[in-house]
C-alpha cells in the first residue's frame, strides 16, 4: 500500500446512525448555506424501544472511536517506517565512510545486523563501527564472527531483558536493568532505539487486536493463536517483519501488548522521541534521561519533573 510521502492513508471514518429525533441539515453551496429541520422517524418494524436504540447507539460510537483509535495507531507506525527506512541510508552512508577511511570492506548483511543490534543512532553508529574496524587490526574484511565478538548478541539479550521487565511492568527491575546496561557501555541510544521498536512493536499489536477479523484476543491459547489467528495475519505483508518471529513468542507480544491501553502506548511514543532530545541537546545525565524516561512510561509523572536544560 503506497501511504504517499506523508505515510498516511486518508481515513474516511466510520459513519454511525442517529436515532430518531429531529435535527438541523446544512448544505453549503458556493459560501452560502441553506438549513433545513429534518425529522428522523423509527424503524416501524423495529421491536426495540428508545432504550434499546441509545444503548446500541452507544455501542457503535464505542466501536468508531476504536476504529479511529487503530486507524491513527498505523499511521503512526507508518510514519515511524518511513523514518526508519530514510535513516537507515544516512546511516548506511556514515558506515561505508568509515570503510573507505579506515580501508576496510564489510558485507551488507553485516552491516544490517549491525544496525538491529545498535539502533538506527548515528552515534552510536559511528561509536561501534569504529570499534569494529580497529578490532580486526590488520585483515581488511569485517565479518559476522567479528561483529558478533564486538556487538554480541548478549547485548541484544540484556536489551531484551529491560523490554520484558517494562511490559510487565515491573518498574524497580526495568530501573536497575537499565542502569546496568549503561554500566556495561550500552549506549543510552540504544536504548532509546529497543524502547522505541518496543512501542511501536507493541503499538502495532494493540491496533491489530482491535480488528475483528483477526479473531486475536487476550487469553487465547497459544495453538489456536498459531494454527487460526497468525495466518491470517502474515497475508498482509505490512506486518512480515513484526510477525517474524517465533510463534509462541509473538503470541507473547500479543499479549503483552493487550495488558496497555492504546492511549497508553501511544504517550509513549513522544515520551520516547523528548528523552532522545535530551541525550542530544542537554547536560542531563543519560542514566537520569533513562531513569525519567521509564519512569514516565510506567507510572506517568506531571511534566516539568525534568526540565531540558539546554
Amino acid at each position: 500500500v503506497d501511504y504517499g510521502p506523508e505515510r498516511v492513508r486518508e481515513q474516511n471514518g466510520m459513519s454511525v446512525r442517529q436515532p430518531p429525533g429531529t435535527y438541523t441539515v446544512t448544505l453549503e453551496v458556493n459560501g452560502e448555506e441553506f438549513s433545513r429541520e429534518l425529522r428522523v422517524l423509527k424503524d416501524p418494524n423495529s421491536t426495540g424501544d428508545m432504550s434499546d436504540i441509545r444503548a446500541q447507539q452507544a455501542l457503535m460510537e464505542e466501536i468508531q472511536r476504536d476504529h479511529a483509535d487503530a486507524a491513527d495507531a498505523v499511521n503512526r507506525i507508518e510514519w515511524f517506517r518511513r523514518q526508519l527506512q530514510d535513516l537507515q541510508a544516512v546511516l548506511q552512508d556514515q558506515v561505508n565512510q568509515i570503510l573507505k577511511r579506515m580501508n576496510k570492506t564489510m558485507a551488507p548483511q553485516v552491516a544490517a545486523q549491525l544496525f538491529e543490534r545498535v539502533g538506527f543512532h548515528p552515534v552510536a553508529v559511528v561509536m561501534e563501527m569504529e570499534k569494529l574496524a580497529l578490532y580486526v587490526g590488520e585483515a581488511s574484511r569485517i565479518t559476522v564472527e567479528d561483529l558478533n565478538a564486538v556487538v554480541g548478541r548478549t547485548r541484544q539479550e540484556a536489551l531484551f531483558e529491560l523490554t520484558q521487565a517494562i511490559g510487565d511492568k515491573k518498574l524497580d527491575q526495568a530501573l536497575i536493568i537499565a542502569s546496568r546496561l549503561q554500566e556495561n557501555s550500552i549506549h543510552a541510544l540504544a536504548i532509546i532505539a529497543t524502547l522505541r521498536n518496543f512501542a511501536r512493536k507493541l503499538l502495532l499489536f494493540s491496533a491489530l487486536q482491535s480488528q475483528k477479523e483477526y479473531g486475536v484476543f487476550p487469553g487465547m491459547a497459544p495453538q489456536v493463536f498459531q494454527q487460526q489467528c497468525l495466518p491470517a495475519l502474515k497475508k498482509n505483508d505490512r506486518w512480515k517483519n513484526e510477525l517474524s518471529g517465533h510463534p509462541y513468542a509473538v503470541n507473547m507480544q500479543f499479549k503483552t501488548a493487550a495488558g496497555f491501553s492504546m492511549t497508553t502506548l501511544q504517550s509513549w511514543l513522544p515520551l520516547i522521541l523528548e528523552a532522545e532530545m535530551r541525550l542530544k541537546g542537554s547536560p542531563i545525565a543519560p542514566e537520569t534521561v533513562i531513569q525519567h524516561l521509564i519512569l514516565s512510561m510506567l507510572r506517568p509523572v506531571s511534566k516539568g519533573n525534568l526540565q531540558n536544560q539546554r
